[in-house]
């Protein structure tokens, strides 16, 4: 009888997300590289009046080349949308375009753009991430909701969008604390250690240490307070991650 009320007691608590999943529901499978693709989706940086675009020069680089250059060989296709096509509505009909293939299992997103604080930029308009997420949940079904993986976001303030990204169906995210603007030797580490097989969390810390003394943090405060930016101080490139232990613990060729 004890045994039996410990059963229904264990059964509510995991009901209402109080106790941890069984271990073997957090297993990962493995992924083929015909099995993953990769979406780079980049919205122009260089925008604003002309101090504005210096800052943005200052901390441009060139992600849709890097990514394809290290992506290339470990996905089954590197898909970029980039410019004036980087609107909101293509963001989820592209996720949903690669979902939607039966032989794709996982599907990673590198975005690229503006952000506040809960918000991110498109090319056409600037939305809350609630926005987003609601976008992705109502443009793609669960099944293909189910195939996305990590996000990479080098977006401004990401750390607070990173829920939303959860909610809409990713696995494993990351995002900076403040203002985003050690690009130029961040970026590079994450998608070689990604690529070559590091879980996403150790990527992650890869692209954090590739500067530890904070040299493109403390160059980029001058040039925001020249060019005018009210929140100058306000820079801080460190990104945080989101995910459950396994997700963080995700490589490139393993799913949950």
């Amino acid at each position: 009888m004890f045994r039996t009320f410990r059963t229904l007691a264990a059964c509510l608590l995991a009901a209402l997300g109080l106790v941890a999943a069984a271990p073997e529901a957090q297993a990962q499978s493995i992924i083929t590289k015909a099995q993953r693709e990769v979406l780079v989706f980049q919205v122009d940086l260089s925008q604003g009046d002309a101090a504005q675009r210096a800052f943005y020069d200052f901390v441009e680089f060139s992600a849709v080349s890097l990514a394809e250059m290290n992506f290339g060989p470990n996905y089954n296709r590197v898909h970029t949308v980039s410019g004036a096509q980087a609107t909101r509505a293509r963001l989820t009909s592209k996720l949903r375009e690669i979902a939607q293939v039966s032989t794709v299992r996982a599907v990673d997103l590198v975005f690229v753009t503006h952000g506040l604080s809960g918000e991110v930029s498109f090319s056409d308009q600037r939305v809350s991430m609630t926005s987003v997420r609601n976008d992705i949940l109502a443009g793609l079904t669960t099944a293909q909701r189910a195939k996305l993986r990590m996000v990479f976001s080098t977006a401004c303030y990401g750390e607070s969008h990173r829920l939303r990204w959860i909610g809409a169906g990713f696995k494993a995210v990351s995002g900076s604390r403040a203002i985003y603007a050690d690009s130029a030797t961040s970026y590079l580490p994450f998608l070689i250690s990604w690529a070559n097989g590091s879980t996403f969390n150790q990527a992650v810390t890869n692209a954090n240490n590739a500067d530890l003394l904070r040299l493109q943090d403390a160059a980029a405060k001058p040039i925001l307070y020249f060019a005018g930016f009210a929140n100058w101080n306000d820079v801080d490139s460190y990104r945080l991650v989101m995910g459950s232990t396994a997700a963080l613990n995700l490589r490139i060729n393993t799913m949950l």
